[in-house]
């Protein structure tokens, strides 16, 4: 990371990860009768705009269930960087429209806590099935930065 620059300083919610440690597992967890999909990319927190993702991959996730990513980047590698993601979400029953979803980092087995979480709670989630032809899901992004500890 830049010499003097913090993200917990500039606003940016922060994932304090061992240097020595082994790679970060990413889990995409969703509670109550949605389901989800979403795009994950790594990228430098604080480097010219457009940045360009180091990494990314999808996660998708059925009902009140887990799907785990194991990233390819080196963790030494990842001082400065950041997780940017957007989940697109939909209620598998009409009846059922509200939920959350998580995203959390773990490490060795450990959770790496992310501050703030990102934990997000949904009502009024547009259903899966729909009688007309378009079908727009309910999306949120988000994101957060890993610093080396």
């Amino acid at each position: 990371m830049a010499e003097g620059l913090d993200p917990a300083g500039a606003g940016v919610p922060v994932c304090r990860v061992r240097r020595d440690g082994s790679t970060l597992r990413v889990v995409l967890t969703t509670q109550g009768l949605l389901a989800a999909g979403a795009l994950f990319q790594v990228i430098p927190v604080f480097g010219a705009p457009p940045p360009v993702p180091e990494e990314q991959w999808q996660m998708t996730v059925a009902s009140s269930g887990v799907d785990t990513h194991d990233m390819q980047t080196d963790v030494k590698h990842l001082d400065g960087d950041g997780v940017n993601f957007q989940v697109n979400l939909c209620a598998l029953s009409d009846q059922f429209t509200t939920g959350g979803f998580a995203v959390t980092v773990e490490q060795d087995g450990e959770d790496c806590p992310i501050v703030p979480p990102m934990s997000f709670t949904l009502t009024a989630v547009a259903p899966c099935q729909s009688a007309a032809a378009k079908l727009t899901p309910t999306s949120r992004v988000g994101g957060f930065a890993f610093v080396l500890v």
